[in-house]
């Protein structure tokens, strides 16, 4: 008995040794096999192309990507447009051409429902002569006073008095452009003069000294031919076109 004793200790031994060779075997066969899973200290561990994560071998895919260097310069954001307002014109196309800026700025005055907005965009408001009111100057002295706001208001209560003829235009017919009304008294590169023959008005007091034919003179600023006077009160020199 007391020999079999140490015999029993020395087997029980050898089977622990061998339970743990088999595990051992087995952990360095599955990283030898590739798959993930196995234990590792270091990615050296790890059969490629799988890296060490937490003592785990892991697939590199499931690895946090490194964050990006911090010596690359970063690039500042270019600041957004801000919308300016258009000070002076804006007609682009329409007014590309003389004929065509007089055709539209009558059109545009005549509508019914008009859009006060679009027919200052036919207006050198930095030119701008009404009967010999150089109303121009005036409003170039507030832009470049800065009182841009003063200049905007200005404008708006001259171009709204200057309307109300439009709206006592008697027949609906009249309300649109008509050739036969707009001739031309003189043009060249720079200057374009039209005497416009107004259609029929409702009576008011206040359009008594409104001339049957007007003096209109378009001049151009930049790509606009644009409206630089107008000459709307009875002097009794001009005919009808």
């Amino acid at each position: 008995m007391r020999f079999l004793l140490p015999v029993m200790v020395i087997l029980l031994s050898l089977v622990g040794g061998c339970l743990r060779c088999n595990d051992a075997t087995q952990s360095t066969q599955g990283l030898r096999s590739g798959e993930a899973g196995g234990v590792c200290h270091r990615t050296s561990d790890c059969e490629r192309p799988l890296v060490c994560v937490e003592q785990e071998c892991v697939q590199p895919a499931v690895v946090n990507p490194l964050p990006p260097s911090t010596n690359k310069p970063v690039l500042a954001m270019p600041p957004k447009r801000v919308p300016r307002p258009i000070l002076v014109g804006g007609c682009l196309e329409s007014c590309e051409r003389p004929e065509d800026a007089v055709h539209h700025f009558i059109g545009h005055v005549l509508r019914l429902e008009r859009d006060e907005e679009v027919v200052r965009s036919f207006i050198d408001t930095s030119l701008l002569v009404h009967n010999e009111t150089r109303h121009g100057d005036g409003w170039a002295e507030l832009f470049l006073a800065h009182r841009l706001a003063d200049r905007s208001d200005s404008i708006e209560r001259w171009l709204k008095e200057w309307l109300k003829w439009a709206d006592l235009v008697v027949d609906p017919l009249d309300r649109r452009y008509d050739d036969a009304a707009v001739k031309v008294r003189f043009k060249d590169q720079s200057q374009y003069v039209v005497d416009y023959q107004r259609p029929d008005l409702r009576d008011d007091s206040t359009m008594r000294p409104l001339a049957r034919v007007w003096r209109i003179t378009m001049k151009k600023r930049g790509l606009e031919w644009l409206v630089a006077s107008i000459d709307d009160e009875s002097k009794g020199t001009r005919s009808s076109p």
